[in-house]
């Protein structure tokens, strides 16, 4: 009997030993999904987001934007045929095309225009055209109010500076006008970020050059896009602005070009 008893014993010892191991070992695990985290920090989705509308002064202001987030695949040409947006974005091939600086009666641009590492015009003192927007050999894109040391694959001399170092700028003109404005900004992850502002109503018009810092901090805000520099570029009727979601042509031809390709 005690023998019975002793066998019975040592198969449940055995029995729940074995049913430990399986689980412990042998048995699938179960996958726990992790708790979602914040978002990281970075461009948010464009989607469902532009192009945003904006109350201004009793208008309304649309803003569009290109986020360029390969600086090497930017290009920058000056249009020396006079060619029409249309043209030159078929002619270069490009999937966006934005403006870029002032040109002279003669169509030559006005300050330092460095088009593939080759110098077509010179920089030129000015109170208005005090900023450089350029990009160098290590695909960085930069806003300066220097010319960069560095050798440098295009360069653009255009203005005012809008925003610094994360500080917006007051703007003190003698002139200005109601016009669409396009600019160019740099984030701290170091993207390029090209905008377009324009009055719903009238595509060629828009806001004061004066009122660009406070659209600007209020475009970042309603946006979630934060710009450590800004630069305002060409504006008005000479504006360009094309991407995959908006199509502003320019009235009159445009000097030069900001061209994104694949």
């Amino acid at each position: 009997m005690k023998k019975k008893i002793l066998l019975l014993f040592f198969l449940t010892a055995v029995f729940i030993l074995g049913l430990t191991f399986y689980k412990t070992v042998l048995s699938p695990k179960e996958t726990i999904a992790p708790a979602s985290g914040p978002a990281v920090l970075g461009i948010p989705s464009r989607e469902d987001k532009e192009p945003l509308e904006l109350e201004w002064g009793g208008s309304k202001i649309k803003v569009s934007w290109f986020v360029a987030d390969d600086a090497s695949k930017i290009f920058l040409y000056p249009n020396s045929g006079k060619l029409t947006s249309k043209d030159f974005m078929a002619k270069e091939k490009c999937k966006f095309l934005v403006n870029s600086g002032y040109y002279k009666a003669d169509f030559s641009p006005t300050g330092l225009l460095i088009s593939e590492y080759q110098k077509v015009s010179s920089f030129v003192a000015s109170k208005t055209a005090d900023g450089i927007f350029s990009v160098n050999d290590f695909a960085t894109p930069r806003i300066t109010s220097e010319i960069p040391k560095d050798r440098l694959r295009l360069a653009l001399q255009a203005g005012p500076i809008l925003k610094e170092n994360s500080f917006k700028k007051v703007l003190k003109l003698k002139s200005d006008e109601l016009a669409r404005r396009v600019i160019v900004g740099v984030t701290g992850a170091n993207q390029a970020v090209f905008i377009v502002f324009y009055d719903s109503q009238s595509v060629y018009k828009g806001p004061f050059l004066s009122n660009l810092p406070d659209l600007v901090e209020k475009f970042e805000k309603a946006s979630g896009i934060i710009l450590a520099d800004v630069l305002n570029l060409d504006g008005g009727t000479a504006s360009v602005f094309i991407s995959d979601k908006l199509n502003l042509p320019e009235a009159v031809f445009s000097g030069s070009f900001f061209c994104a390709k694949q």
